[in-house]
């Protein structure tokens, strides 16, 4: 299940995935398996997502 929402956040504030997988320390393949639904990323991983997006890890949890 593909999550457009999360897409959609990241596309609004980085040029590409590639770009904000780089940001966050992942690579390109696990942030495309994590918009996919594909994979739920460990708290690390969510913390410095939350973080590039400027929004709370409350907020992220609700796109998985």
């Amino acid at each position: 299940m593909t999550n457009e929402r999360l897409k959609k956040m990241i596309l609004s504030k980085f040029k590409t995935e590639s770009e904000f997988a780089s940001r966050v320390g992942v690579t390109r393949q696990k942030m495309n398996k994590i918009t996919q639904g594909r994979y739920i990323p460990k708290i690390g991983e969510a913390g410095r997502m939350a973080d590039a997006l400027g929004i709370s890890m409350d907020e992220l949890a609700s796109f998985f």
